[in-house]
């Protein structure tokens, strides 16, 4: 009986076997050497890391612990000495860097992309060594528009030429240097020429200088409300023309700050300039000169003046100053050793000469280095010289900048008086030596 059941069993997977092997009417196989579906998403990250080593020669106005300088301290008698006129030396990583690039599926028939980058250098002296929102943007790019929103670059700082200096602050308070929310189109019409234009606001590292603080209370302070509260945000257009070896454009900017909301008055100012950037195989120059109005934000000299009244009660009218700044570079182009030199000038001009406004005169100033009556930075320049050493992701970056600023006193249009016997002008100089290793990831 159970020889007759293995039998049968035994017939009847043979008789299985030949059907699969017959035939027509088997199911092919499934195929298994598909390629699996692209990600949604990618995400890349990418930095580096850096300490900055620094001796100063004399004294500076700066933050975040002296990492940024912007100019030689003016003198501070004590006993007939100058106590500013002493050196100093600091180590500093704040400026190390985190960065995440995010492309993904497109939109709207767009390529898309995105930044969120951050580093360590706070948004206030108070919030030093703590991690900074950098950048936050997002981009659609089409075959001849790009659309840029979140926090970026000021347009006025050009990212396609720029001083590259080993400083982290490049050659600031005379170069443009503000990142800021906006909404930024740029459009391609024609093979090499681009029109970029865009809608800014500030942010709490980037603002106005006025007199209100963050508590609301009349005083003196900072805030991004002033812009604000004019409704209408910053507007900049930019043409643009760029090429393998020319690089040029040039740009103007409309902004305009209420700085007491109770107040019709208003602070307007209208910036402009224009750059050039010329790559050969050797040696890369570059170049840009810039008139700016109330430029406190733009981490420059500058800012307003107010006339009438001091008090928050009754009404103002507001001028902004005018700010000059031009500078120069040349670089090599090589890959293991790079040598670089930068020259650059500021001047405060002032609000050209007028003191009054419908009669009233000239009561209260705000904004970086903008006196009245007192004593104030009539020019600054600039001369950097370095070089790089690189191996691989590693860089060790030598910089010296000789860094002059002109002290005077000021009249009632915040403009140093010069070529006064009785008020003369007086010139210090601060050098830094600088030695930043940068390890990128």
């Amino acid at each position: 009986m159970n020889k007759a059941i293995i039998l049968a069993l035994g017939g009847i997977l043979c008789s299985s076997q030949l059907m699969a092997q017959s035939g027509a009417s088997a199911p092919s196989p499934a195929k298994t050497d598909a390629p699996p579906p692209p990600p949604a998403f990618s995400l890349k990250i990418s930095g580096f890391v850096r300490n900055d080593i620094m001796f100063d020669s004399r004294q500076i106005a700066g933050s975040r612990e002296a990492d940024l300088v912007l100019y030689p301290a003016d003198k501070s008698l004590v006993n007939g000495k100058d106590q500013n006129d002493k050196a100093s030396f600091t180590m500093n990583p704040i400026t190390s860097r985190l960065s995440l690039g995010i492309t993904g599926p497109d939109a709207f028939g767009a390529k898309t992309s995105g930044v969120l980058e951050l580093d360590f250098f706070g948004a206030t002296d108070a919030t030093t060594n703590l991690a900074r929102l950098r950048h936050a943007y997002a981009k659609l790019n089409w075959t001849k528009t790009e659309l840029l929103t979140g926090q970026f670059w000021h347009p006025m700082f050009v990212t396609d030429c720029f001083p590259a200096t080993v400083a982290y602050q490049t050659v600031i308070p005379i170069n443009q240097f503000s990142r800021n929310p906006q909404v930024r189109l740029t459009q391609k019409v024609a093979k090499n020429v681009s029109i970029i234009v865009a809608a800014l606001s500030q942010n709490e590292v980037n603002i106005s200088p006025g007199p209100l603080g963050t508590a609301g209370t009349y005083g003196t302070g900072d805030s991004w409300s002033y812009l604000a509260n004019n409704v209408i945000p910053e507007l900049h257009a930019q043409a643009q023309y760029k090429s393998s070896t020319v690089i040029g454009g040039a740009y103007i900017d409309s902004k305009t700050i209420r700085p007491v909301v109770a107040y019709d008055g208003t602070v307007a100012a209208t910036s402009y300039g224009a750059y050039l950037r010329i790559n050969t195989k050797k040696v890369v120059l570059k170049t840009q000169y810039s008139m700016v109005q109330n430029a406190h934000d733009l981490v420059m000299l500058g800012g307003y003046v107010q006339y009438g009244t001091n008090t928050a009660t009754t009404s103002a009218t507001y001028k902004a100053t005018n700010t000059s700044s031009f500078w120069a570079e040349i670089h090599g182009t090589g890959k293991k050793i790079v040598p670089g030199i930068v020259f650059a000038y500021s001047g405060n001009l002032g609000t050209n000469g007028t003191i009054t406004d419908g009669g009233a005169t000239s009561t209260a100033s705000f904004g970086r280095k903008v006196v009245l009556n007192g004593r104030s930075i009539a020019n600054l320049t600039k001369i950097m010289p370095r070089v790089d050493f690189i191996s691989g992701k590693f860089r060790i970056g030598i910089e010296a900048d000789i860094n002059t600023a002109v002290y005077g006193t000021t009249g009632a249009d915040a403009k140093v008086i010069e070529n006064d016997t009785t008020k003369p002008t007086e010139s210090f100089t601060n050098t830094r030596l600088l030695v930043a290793t940068v390890y990128s990831f």
